[in-house]
């Protein structure tokens, strides 16, 4: 069997959240990774976040965080993916893509 492509793409970042969320225990273990979910509550708190437009603070936030990340930061986050995927995209709501993995 060839290696196939397989790729992910998170149609935004309250997606991301959600399945950040779905891994405690990689979140206790990564303390950075409470960042990414305290800006997660911060940002979602009392939004009405199904009108994309409420996503930019919560995008703009994540973008802050992802670029200050360490390189080792980052790969913790691409692990958070396992080996199902080769390539983990993040679509943000002006249609950029942050590359996760």
């Amino acid at each position: 069997m060839s290696d196939l492509e397989r790729i992910l793409e998170i149609k935004d970042g309250l997606h991301f959240c959600h399945l950040l969320a779905e891994k405690p225990e990689a979140v206790s273990q990564n303390q950075f990774l409470e960042k990414f979910l305290n800006s997660c509550y911060n940002a979602t708190a009392g939004c009405n976040c199904k009108r994309r437009n409420n996503l930019k603070k919560l995008e703009s936030d994540f973008t802050e965080l992802y670029s200050a990340s360490s390189e080792e930061e980052k790969k913790i986050i691409s692990e958070l993916f396992g080996d199902i995927y080769t390539n983990v995209y993040l679509i943000l709501s002006n249609d950029e893509k942050i590359q996760l993995k």
